[in-house]
């Protein structure tokens, strides 16, 4: 079984850190030795906080992880509106610095590594990702849980393998991956293999439901989530916004691909008596039946 850790009934700080607490000594013993620890926020828009990543659950990583990591920490993003400063400079990241050894990294400046996904027909196609986010040796996905206007549902996954994807002068890779809705799914569950989050933090202080992943509605969940199976917290978050995995390809092609747990009744869950008290139904984005045309 997997082990999901959840925080619940604090501010949003204190549930980021009571989950992240909550994975005990085998987090720090995972990241000794650890040289590219890298953390990736979620910035879709640098200038609407609600659907972005929020800096007070960047303090809360931070906080826990610092004292086990050698050397500098990488907060990395390749914001899909540009430029990626923006948001770290409207979100208060830059003010990470006073405090912590840490570098801010935008993404879209990256070297490329070629990567092969999939066309419209899901025939084979290069795209262009970032060297910092294959190279790293410890990846943090930190997500926020919202409703999406292609695949359903943004997580931790879906945060780590397309804030990958180059957007510059030669090209939107991002936007390039939107072939139709099979072939998304398929190339989100390909890139889970190539950059596969190394723990997952949903931040699920407030959600976002109906026109995610940016102009959606904002909603109070109460809750944050970690563990090293990005699968399995993803299909528990899913289930937390009244989501089923099942309906959302990506997270079907993983668990297919023997990339983590996907079954609920093989998670186990910490930190909290009863998880299904903190199950919120959320509204669907406006184009959920269209989205199901993966299957």
């Amino acid at each position: 079984m997997s082990l999901v850790s959840v925080g619940s009934g604090g501010n949003r700080y204190e549930n980021v850190r009571s989950c992240l607490e909550g994975l005990g000594e085998e987090l720090h013993s995972n990241l000794k030795g650890k040289k590219k620890v890298l953390i990736k926020p979620n910035f879709v828009c640098t200038t609407r906080q609600a659907a972005s990543s929020h800096v007070d659950a960047a303090r809360a990583v931070l906080d826990v992880i610092k004292d086990s990591v050698e050397g500098t920490i990488t907060i990395a993003e390749g914001a899909a509106q540009i430029p990626t400063s923006r948001g770290f400079q409207d979100f208060d990241f830059e003010q990470l610095r006073e405090n912590y050894d840490i570098r801010l990294f935008d993404l879209n400046t990256d070297e490329p590594v070629e990567v092969e996904l999939f066309g419209r027909a899901l025939e084979p196609m290069k795209f262009r990702i970032a060297r910092t986010i294959v190279e790293s040796d410890f990846r943090i996905s930190l997500a926020l849980p919202k409703t999406h206007d292609t695949v359903i549902v943004t997580l931790a996954i879906k945060n780590m393998a397309v804030g990958g994807l180059l957007k510059d002068v030669h090209g939107d890779e991002k936007m390039k991956l939107h072939q139709g809705c099979r072939a998304i799914n398929t190339s989100i569950a390909k890139l889970a293999k190539i950059v596969p989050p190394t723990l997952s933090v949903i931040d699920g202080f407030e959600g976002m439901e109906g026109e995610g992943p940016e102009l959606g509605n904002v909603v109070k969940l109460g809750w944050a989530m970690a563990g090293f199976d990005g699968l399995a917290v993803d299909t528990l978050a899913a289930h937390l916004m009244g989501i089923d995995p099942g309906m959302v390809g990506y997270l079907v092609m993983c668990r297919e691909e023997g990339l983590g747990e996907g079954n609920l009744d093989r998670i186990r869950v910490e930190g909290v008596d009863c998880v299904s008290s903190l199950k919120k139904c959320l509204k669907f984005h406006s184009t959920y039946e269209k989205q199901l045309v993966w299957r």
